[in-house]
């Protein structure tokens, strides 16, 4: 059965066969991904509401066969090993839940969907593809919640939105040169909550907004503040791949990053930046 979402794409459900960490058979299961509370359930029942635009998400009287916090997913792969057809995998504290498809397409649609969910990646609901920000050398564009960089000369193309960080537009500043910009998923202050947040890195500083669209960061590091980057190895990593460290006389923060790729570039470019 395809994936359905609800008409604000704030709830996913579907038929999947899933095997739970212990278990070593697969079992056909009913599936809901409920994004505001940050969880996906699967029930040992297989049935789909007649009306998409009146999705249950609570269904008392089904029994359940196993359910995750989003928050505690690391990882959504394809399990490429698993001997079964459109199988992926879902690391979560340090175990490893695998759900199987119907088809190909399924398959790539549930794990975009529990990505988004667990703020691994970028909410493609809340970003505009035309959206562009200054970042030096390059463009970053948002095409489809992917930031992709083109390289562009000094003379940008107008395209009708002030490509430079938004809480420098109108201020007759001087831009400011952007080393790096992009999304991760950031440990809250209280260390527990990761949330989805946008990050610019200049040669002074490092600050981080909600999403690109948001004028006000929610918090400015100075460089010159920054004692320490490196790759984590707290006990964090046994349920968040791609972490940094960034540690600063006031707290260490912690980011994850999509992919490891992705994370050594923010890591070599924030300790260039912070030993300038």
């Amino acid at each position: 059965m395809p994936v359905q979402h609800d008409q604000n794409q704030l709830i996913s459900q579907g038929c999947l066969h899933c095997r739970s960490p212990g278990d070593s058979d697969f079992v056909k299961c009913f599936v809901v991904l409920d994004r505001p509370k940050q969880i996906l359930i699967c029930y040992t029942k297989c049935s789909s509401p007649s009306n998409q635009d009146h999705m249950s998400v609570h269904h008392d009287n089904w029994p359940v066969y196993t359910k995750l916090s989003t928050d505690s997913i690391s990882l959504v792969e394809e399990a490429s090993k698993i001997q079964k057809q459109f199988c992926f995998a879902i690391h979560s504290l340090a175990k490893i839940t695998y759900l199987a498809a119907e088809s190909w397409k399924d398959m790539v649609e549930w794990m975009d969907c529990i990505k988004d969910a667990s703020r691994i990646s970028v909410n493609k609901s809340c970003l505009k593809p035309d959206r562009q920000s200054w970042t030096g050398s390059y463009v970053a564009t948002v095409v489809g919640g992917s930031v992709v960089h083109t390289p562009v000369s000094s003379n940008v193309q107008d395209t009708g939105v002030e490509s430079f960080p938004p809480e420098r537009r109108g201020s007759g500043q001087t831009r400011p040169h952007v080393v790096r910009s992009g999304y991760c998923v950031k440990q809250g202050a209280k260390m527990k909550n990761w949330k989805r947040r946008y990050l610019i890195l200049t040669e002074e500083e490092l600050t981080y907004t909600k999403n690109e669209f948001v004028d006000k960061p929610l918090k400015r590091i100075a460089v010159s503040d920054i004692k320490d980057v490196r790759v984590s190895q707290s006990e964090l990593t046994s349920v968040r791949s791609n972490l940094i460290d960034i540690q600063t006389p006031e707290r260490t923060f912690y980011m994850q990053f999509d992919s490891m790729d992705e994370m050594y570039s923010w890591l070599e470019d924030i300790r260039k930046s912070s030993l300038q």
